[in-house]
């Protein structure tokens, strides 16, 4: 058993979690705006565009090449949001789900002693610190908001 399962796990229920409650959502709400300024739709994107972040800081670390660090982060979420705004519905959810496993499987793979290694240069930053950050974000922030949209 890998040193971090228990953190690794606790994230792929979080992503069950998130996914199960986004296949709630009626087809007509997928693109309505329903969180703030942003849609069903907009959200996937969203969580897509850091989970892609994710997955090439993770494979940047692995490879041993330097470390990538957004300096806006709203700049960087309204670009991702938008790159996929002329995508289908269909399309940003698959990559969702495809995102999801290559995260999972990521985490997985990834040599033990590299989980509590930085990975964004300067930045505190580690996959472990990540898990984290990822697991409090979703279970703190988009699982409340995607549950109290659905009523």
């Amino acid at each position: 058993m890998k040193k971090f399962q228990t953190e690794i796990d606790k994230l792929k229920a979080i992503h069950k979690r998130v996914k199960d409650l986004i296949e709630q959502y009626p087809p007509e709400r997928r693109e309505m705006i329903i969180f703030d300024k942003w849609s069903l739709k907009d959200v996937v994107a969203h969580l897509n565009t850091w989970m892609e972040d994710d997955l090439k800081a993770l494979e940047n670390l692995v490879s041993g090449k330097e470390p990538y660090w957004e300096p806006d982060v709203d700049a960087f979420n309204k670009h991702g949001v938008d790159a996929r705004k002329r995508m289908k519905w269909e399309d940003v959810y698959e990559e969702f789900v495809i995102l999801i496993e290559k995260l999972n499987i990521t985490y997985n793979n990834l040599p033990d002693h590299l989980f509590e290694t930085k990975m964004w240069g300067k930045h505190d930053g580690t996959p472990l610190r990540s898990i984290h950050v990822d697991i409090k974000h979703w279970e703190g922030e988009h699982i409340p908001s995607l549950e109290s949209n659905l009523k």
